[in-house]
């Protein structure tokens, strides 16, 4: 065991973390740490910043090994060079779970975990209300590394998910998640498929044509103007085709809304649900006054959900009845 100023060498780091511009230095610090030396949980885990840290002589006294001082070097290195928290660890939390993480697939976000949240709340809401165990279908467009089918397959016992992304690592990681929490192969289906190349004689259309209870997706919606404008370890790190939704954030969106009549079960209990830029709800709403872009698609939009900055984020739509 060698004996090391812990506290020192911690708060050198995120002095480095800092003047490189590494976005949130302390978080960043932080969950490192966690990961690499667990005794430091008393010390951190409840903490913003190094100004909450309440006993910095007890730190300094923590003995690092030479192994975690080597390891917790590594993570550090790798951070400066703007490699996201959860590609170096190999996995983050998602809805009380903890899943597998590898580059460049879409790392998972607190909005996201939000949505699925009030998506299935709405699902058990749905059920006590019709009295009915009846099995209860969706599909998930572009699964990423799998955390919204996941969740759902777990939250929802009585569900069956299809996963379609166009990226074969997107498939083999989502694989491996749901098996990670226990969703037995039945449960499931998931396909290399990319929805740009979807009609409604397509094979995909054409194979589950009016089978689900619900499409959500979590697609590409940042506008392709504002993509250089995001942090080092987004643009530099994940996969850019599952960020950037076009000119106004909308072609895949616009592909999910223009398939869905062909794939949602003919109900008025069928839903879509999408995350979407914060601009999206408005402008969807007025491409609908000026040229009926959900009607033309035989959508409505239902209802429109802010996240925890009260952004417009969230957009549910319905099957228009005639």
């Amino acid at each position: 065991m060698a004996q090391l100023n812990t506290a020192k060498f911690l708060l050198n780091w995120f002095e480095k973390f800092e003047k490189k511009g590494i976005c949130d230095a302390w978080a960043s610090m932080k969950w490192l740490s966690l990961h690499a030396v667990p005794n430091l949980r008393n010390f951190l885990s409840n903490t913003d910043s190094p100004q909450d840290i309440r006993d910095w002589q007890k730190l300094s006294k923590l003995q690092l090994t030479i192994k975690e001082r080597e390891t917790l070097e590594q993570y550090f290195e790798r951070r400066l060079n703007h490699e996201p928290v959860q590609y170096i660890i190999k996995e983050w939390d998602f809805y009380g779970r903890t899943f597998e993480m590898e580059p460049p697939v879409l790392i998972c976000r607190p909005e996201t975990e939000q949505m699925v949240d009030l998506i299935i709340s709405s699902i058990k809401s749905q059920q006590q209300q019709q009295k009915t165990r009846d099995p209860f279908s969706f599909l998930e467009v572009g699964v990423g590394s799998g955390v919204i089918m996941t969740t759902l397959a777990c939250e929802i016992p009585n569900a069956f998910g299809v996963g379609i992304d166009y990226n074969p690592k997107c498939i083999q990681l989502t694989q491996r998640n749901l098996q990670r929490q226990g969703v037995p192969s039945q449960r499931y289906e998931l396909l290399q498929s990319d929805i740009l190349e979807w009609g409604r004689d397509s094979k995909v259309c054409k194979r589950f044509a009016n089978q689900f209870d619900l499409i959500v997706s979590n697609p590409p919606y940042v506008f392709t103007r504002e993509m250089k404008g995001l942090d080092k370890s987004v643009v530099e790190w994940e996969d850019w085709r599952a960020l950037d939704g076009g000119p106004h954030g909308l072609d895949v969106v616009e592909c999910i809304l223009g398939n869905s009549f062909w794939l949602l079960k003919n109900s008025t209990l069928s839903s879509v649900w999408l995350e979407t830029h914060a601009d999206h709800a408005v402008m969807i709403q007025n491409l609908e006054k000026e040229n009926k872009f959900l009607t033309k698609k035989k959508l409505i939009l239902t209802r429109v959900y802010s996240d925890w900055s009260q952004i417009d984020r969230f957009l549910q739509f319905s099957l228009l009845q005639a």
